[in-house]
């Protein structure tokens, strides 16, 4: 499973306990990050390896995850039989409400713009959750 964020701030968080890593999600980022985890990905995908697709991204962030590497490889060589599992986790264009993390120390009606605003631990907790609701590909 990769899970492909916005920011390397993101990415540093999600990578820091390494609880997605060790549930087999590869955490990488829009800018390229890790280069030698996004090369061996996009490898793994031109070698027939398939994997499900999370996106976590701020609410300001507009970018067409499809066009940035591993996906990119991932979406080249998809096949019509075989559908792309793909979850947009991220933040919509007018934020969203705390109530959404599950973290009671963040007050329910604030409102969310930045992943930077909830705590790491509930970030991480985030993405396991979506994780595995989702198959390995």
């Amino acid at each position: 499973m990769v899970l492909l964020v916005d920011r390397p701030e993101t990415a540093h968080v999600l990578r820091a306990d390494g609880s997605l890593e060790a549930r087999g999600v590869a955490v990488v980022c829009v800018d390229g990050s890790p280069r030698q985890l996004v090369a061996a990905l996009a490898r793994g995908f031109r070698d027939g390896r398939r994997a499900s697709v999370l996106y976590l991204h701020d609410a300001i962030t507009v970018l067409f995850p499809f066009s940035v590497e591993p996906i990119a490889t991932l979406v080249r060589l998809q096949r019509a039989a075989d559908p792309l599992v793909y979850v947009d986790l991220g933040l919509p264009p007018l934020g969203a409400t705390a109530r959404r993390f599950g973290d009671a120390t963040l007050p329910h009606d604030t409102l969310i713009m930045e992943l930077g605003a909830i705590p790491p631990a509930t970030l991480v907790r985030y993405c396991l959750d979506a994780a595995e609701r989702l198959p390995h590909g």
